[in-house]
């Protein structure tokens, strides 16, 4: 994941790269929403 503003690769806390996956999730009335999950690989 990339910082906009620096163009730097984003890391957490412990120096671990921070990924984003984004999603699509249909509920039952058909309606599509997209959600975002950042997550580490240590």
């Amino acid at each position: 994941m990339l910082n906009r503003d620096t163009g730097e690769i984003k890391t957490d806390r412990n120096g671990n790269t921070v990924y984003e996956v984004t999603v699509s999730v249909e509920d039952e009335l058909g309606r599509i929403e997209l959600v975002k999950i950042d997550t580490t690989q240590p």
